[in-house]
């Protein structure tokens, strides 16, 4: 589903090594979303790994600067490009999955980008150290597939092939329980929802601002998030109205 709504988007097995030295091979989804920042368009390079746990447990998420762009840190992105969101934080299958993730990161990164254009004549001590669609090192973001010569032309067929279907396979047992995500929201934001606590009225995206604009569905969000929003994170249906609450 997430690499129908966004073409950006590929998967590819490779070995991601953690803190601790250790490498695993694991599927990642690599390339980039495209986002609208003061009136224009741009696209975000990142790299999403999903653990073997997937989809119980929320992917590693980096945005990944090309050579004439910088990391521009802040509380949803560290200095090597690792990110953080409330959405990651409080991942729970089957309401949370991969599409919501890339709208979420859409939206985020609408309101702030991640990263920055490198000026003429820069530092170079200030530069993540990158090469053509490599990450930094401390990443731990492994040479993509496609940069490495050892592999014949066979063996990447054969291991684009393995990565399509190991990936079909997860977002079609991601599909199958969408149908119990509205449910699972609706009966969540039921049970906080209070008169007497003003945290009700938050938007969930941002958590920082409050809902202003509502979908058809009867779902919401702040108009600074609903306007990068194509699907409702909610139930899944494609928003066709957003309308703006004249009472804020």
């Amino acid at each position: 589903m997430v690499l129908k709504g966004y073409k950006g988007l590929r998967p590819k097995v490779d070995f991601y090594t953690f803190n601790d030295g250790t490498r695993k091979e694991l599927l990642c989804l690599e390339g980039t979303i495209p986002i609208q920042f003061k009136g224009n368009t741009y696209n975000i390079p990142i790299h999403a790994w999903l653990m073997d746990t997937h989809p119980d447990n929320a992917p590693l998420c980096f945005v990944v600067p090309t050579p004439d762009m910088l990391i521009k840190p802040s509380v949803n992105v560290d200095g090597n490009g690792r990110i953080y969101l409330p959405y990651l934080q409080d991942w729970r299958h089957p309401s949370s999955d991969l599409t919501g993730l890339v709208q979420v990161l859409g939206a985020v990164f609408s309101e702030k980008s991640p990263l920055y254009a490198k000026s003429v004549g820069s530092n170079p001590a200030y530069s993540p150290g990158l090469s053509k669609r490599v990450a930094p090192t401390s990443l731990a973001v492994p040479l993509p597939s496609y940069m490495d010569t050892s592999s014949s032309p066979s063996t990447e067929v054969l291991q684009l092939q393995s990565e399509l279907r190991s990936l079909k396979d997860k977002l079609r047992i991601m599909e199958v329980r969408d149908s119990s995500s509205s449910s699972y929201y609706e009966t969540k934001f039921k049970d906080k929802k209070s008169p007497d606590e003003p945290s009700s009225e938050v938007c969930k995206l941002c958590m920082a601002r409050r809902r202003t604009t509502v979908f058809l569905c009867g779902h919401s969000a702040c108009k600074e998030c609903a306007e990068s929003l194509i699907n409702c994170l909610k139930c899944k249906q494609r928003i066709t109205k957003k309308i703006v609450l004249k009472d804020y």
